[in-house]
């Protein structure tokens, strides 16, 4: 799993903005965004949605170009994008960013770093063309506002980086994450989480073009840090259990694999819940991982949980726009067409009656309708019927 920082706005971002007059409510409000700012850092978001939520009703008596109406609108957006909830956090992200640009210019910090943050949403949601422009976007402004070496830049490296090695650019994501790393290290110090993030995600960037020896040292390291930094049931320290856990399973080192990718499922469900994204991959590469080993009910028992937690955020209720749901389709596509072929699988053994296997693989093309393997979906469970 790739990691690239979102900006939490600290009363220290809030005053670059213009300073605004005492007003009533403003007390409530620190104490709310204080109460918010705490809980996010220790992964507790549930806490921290209340607190930023009865914030926000307060900002919105400030007047709509208030800077802690901007604070307020992008942290809370941050929470929510945390929690999967993306189509909430879009529209909060550009309220906010729209606030800070009109008081600021288009060229400020701030601006920055609320850039970086929509960049992130859109990353998420598989938009990278849109990732990509405002993540170029956010770099120009640090790289010219601020020095060449500040921890602002080496985080919009790292973030333009995560999204060319995800579209397999790795020539152009290595450069900028080593470039990443050796700022942050020089600046924040070799134990910060920051650094942590930059050595899990030049790790991620090694294992996707199979320079295993180089992986491993980078992963243990980052888990490390991120561990001392942030306490073993922080969702950092679960991207790092996961990831680290995806390397011995290409080692075929399956148990060790088994237990860090069920110590990073038990952190994400802690934090998230059992319908957050990070939830089903840990879920997935559960069940991936048990069929590789032909442990075929094993297996399609968490095919089906990732599956069931998939269906339940897309009900109507959930707060996932039609195009993040497409996006979310498209990015698990794989695991639709995989849940069929263990279905088939148990069919061939005859251990469950065949007419459960026939309903439950139209249901698996039906929740596949928009991914990319719909068609093969419907096709394998058609044959099975």
């Amino acid at each position: 799993m790739q990691t690239s920082l979102r900006i939490f706005l600290s009363a220290l971002t809030l005053a670059l903005f213009v300073s605004c007059p005492a007003s009533a409510g403003e007390a409530e409000w620190a104490a709310y965004m204080d109460a918010a700012t705490t809980a996010y850092r220790a992964g507790d978001y549930v806490t921290a949605t209340t607190r930023l939520e009865a914030a926000l009703r307060e900002a919105e008596t400030f007047g709509i170009g208030d800077s802690r109406l901007a604070r307020t609108l992008n942290n809370l957006a941050l929470v929510y994008d945390s929690q999967g909830r993306h189509a909430q956090a879009e529209p909060l992200y550009r309220r906010s960013l729209s606030i800070a640009e009109k008081a600021l210019g288009q060229n400020h910090p701030a601006v920055g770093a609320l850039l970086n943050n929509l960049a992130r949403l859109y990353k998420d949601q598989g938009r990278y063309t849109e990732a990509e422009l405002l993540y170029r976007r956010s770099l120009e402004i640090r790289e010219k506002a601020l020095e060449p070496e500040h921890p602002d830049v080496g985080q919009s490296l790292n973030n333009l980086a995560e999204v060319y090695r995800t579209l397999g650019r790795f020539t152009e994501a290595e450069p900028l994450l080593r470039r990443s790393l050796e700022i942050r290290e020089k600046t924040l110090g070799l134990d910060h989480p920051d650094v942590g993030q930059s050595l899990n995600n030049l790790a991620l960037l090694y294992l996707d073009q199979g320079h295993f020896k180089e992986v491993e040292p980078f992963f243990q390291r980052s888990l490390a840090i991120r561990e001392k930094a942030l306490g073993p049931n922080h969702p950092d320290v679960g991207a790092s259990l996961n990831n680290l856990a995806s390397l011995y399973q290409t080692q075929a080192r399956f148990a060790d694999a088994e237990l860090l990718f069920q110590r990073s499922l038990a952190v994400w469900e802690k934090n998230f819940g059992v319908d957050h994204p990070d939830t089903g991959t840990a879920l997935s590469n559960l069940a991936f991982l048990y069929r590789e080993q032909d442990k075929l009910h094993e297996a399609l028992a968490f095919a089906r949980r990732a599956n069931t937690s998939l269906a339940r955020r897309f009900t109507a209720d959930s707060g996932i726009s039609r195009r993040g749901m497409l996006a979310e389709q498209r990015k698990r596509s794989a695991n639709f067409e995989f849940h069929v072929t263990l279905l088939a699988a148990v069919a061939e053994q005859g251990t469950q009656a065949r007419i459960e296997i026939v309903r439950e693989g139209f249901d698996i093309a039906q929740l596949a309708r928009a991914s990319d393997t719909a068609e093969q979906v419907a096709k394998m469970a058609a044959r099975h019927a």
